[in-house]
């Protein structure tokens, strides 16, 4: 995920629960600053490739 529009702060706005009863895996990111939503893995904000912390 890429900041963009000065979006640096992120909130976990929903987790995505599927129907099926499988575990969760996704849930949707939402920027504070432009309120822009975007579904990822939940395991991708332990990935420092796609995920860093402060976005330094």
């Amino acid at each position: 995920m890429t900041p963009v529009n000065r979006e640096k702060h992120f909130l976990v706005s929903r987790v995505i629960v599927p129907e099926d009863g499988s575990p969760i895996t996704q849930v949707d990111l939402q920027a504070v600053h432009s309120q822009r939503t975007e579904t990822i893995s939940w395991r991708e904000l332990d990935n420092a490739t796609v995920w860093v912390v402060g976005w330094k």
